[in-house]
């Protein structure tokens, strides 16, 4: 049987097994699943060995025909581990931002490096002939392009082939690459469609020591084609060497919980280690105090003041009654003044009320012609007669 080129306990003590949860899959990853418990999928692990072990093969021969190599990895627990797997191996990395058309658009990168290579020179010499304003300015310029830039500066024509440490991620540096063809290992989540990179390595990318162990077996690749000590490859459990590990003090959790400190340093530490150090004398502890407390402590402090301010108050009377003359008598006048009442008014008052005669009605009129119209004809009959 051949040696694995890094044992299973490693991958599982690295996490690399550990996919995303079931409900954001991608189907194309379906053959590469093992199960899934608690609604989070599980890698298989001799498939992830298998695609590590063909990659570390095709990175060994690009190599060997003198072709360049370029790590990309901008999240933040990627950032670390290809910058040092790079310098280690001698190629090429981006670590803080891609730039779009680094691939695609060359040429007018390279004027940004040749500016980049510019302030670097006038930097040894300190900006002489620049005011203080312009040298200021200058070294902010070069600070930014050293970050986006400093990795590639010394890259004169495009690479060979790309690492990169999150297909999801890094989605503009792999179609630049494929448009310029030139091939992609790329580490593929159960979340991301294997088939978008020409080499993808089954594992998980969101976790920093997966990473960080998948970047320094093919990093190790170009080491043993020029001769150099391997830290994770064909290795032995105990003396692999993973680069770029992110040490748990520079981890701060999202949601920190009561933060304690010691008068001595200002190092922070765990409750559970609390449990033996609380017991000596020697060492007392500093609690981050809220609010609530802070307002407690004020309000007994603000009754002391009030009582002080009391007492303080009575001492002066005291001192003044002793100090205090006798007064001559004063002779008060009285004076009495005649109270009117005021007299009742009187005003009469007049009111005049407007007499309206009452409208003839339109209808009575109009009976008193009927009748008469009804008489006239029996008169005249009775004449007849």
């Amino acid at each position: 049987m051949t040696k694995p080129i890094i044992s299973k306990d490693k991958l599982l003590e690295s996490g690399i097994h550990y996919g995303h949860q079931t409900k954001s899959w991608n189907p194309a990853m379906k053959p590469f699943i093992a199960m899934s418990r608690r609604n989070i999928h599980l890698i298989n692990l001799d498939k992830s060995t298998q695609s590590l072990e063909n990659s570390y093969n095709i990175v060994k021969k690009i190599t060997e025909r003198r072709g360049v190599f370029l790590f990309v990895g901008t999240t933040k627990q990627s950032s670390k581990t290809v910058r040092e797997n790079a310098e280690r191996v001698g190629s090429f990395y981006i670590d803080h931002r891609w730039l779009g058309g680094i691939l695609t658009n060359f040429r007018t990168i390279q004027n940004s490096i040749n500016k980049l290579k510019k302030l670097e020179r006038l930097d040894k010499t300190g900006f002489e002939g620049y005011t203080k304003k312009e040298a200021i300015l200058m070294k902010k310029k070069l600070d930014k392009l050293e970050k986006v830039l400093g990795g590639i500066k010394h890259m004169r024509r495009l690479p060979q082939a790309i690492f990169v440490t999150s297909i999801r991620n890094e989605d503009i540096a792999i179609k630049e690459a494929r448009k310029m063809k030139i091939p992609v290992f790329g580490i593929a989540d159960t979340n991301v469609d294997p088939y978008t990179v020409n080499f993808p390595i089954f594992g998980n990318d969101d976790a920093n020591k997966s990473t960080a162990l998948i970047t320094t077996v093919i990093a190790d690749a170009i080491a043993d084609v020029k001769k150099e000590k391997k830290l994770a490859a064909y290795v032995e459990n105990d003396e692999v060497e993973i680069m770029g590990i992110i040490p748990q003090e520079e981890k701060r959790s999202r949601y920190p919980k009561k933060e304690y400190r010691f008068k001595d340093d200002n190092s922070y530490a765990k409750r559970k280690e609390f449990k033996t150090f609380i017991q000596k004398p020697e060492n007392k502890l500093v609690e981050t105090k809220s609010n609530a407390d802070v307002k407690k402590e004020i309000q007994p402090k603000q009754v002391e003041s009030k009582e002080i301010k009391s007492n303080i108050v009575l001492e002066k009377t005291i001192l003044v009654k002793k100090v205090t003359k006798p007064k001559p008598p004063t002779t008060k006048v009285t004076t009495t003044k005649k109270v009117t009442k005021p007299k009742p008014s009187t005003t009469k008052v007049t009111t005049t009320k407007k007499v309206t005669k009452p409208k003839p009605n339109i209808n009575t009129k109009k009976k008193t012609n009927s009748l008469k119209k009804d008489i006239k004809p029996k008169v005249r009959k009775i004449k007849e007669k």
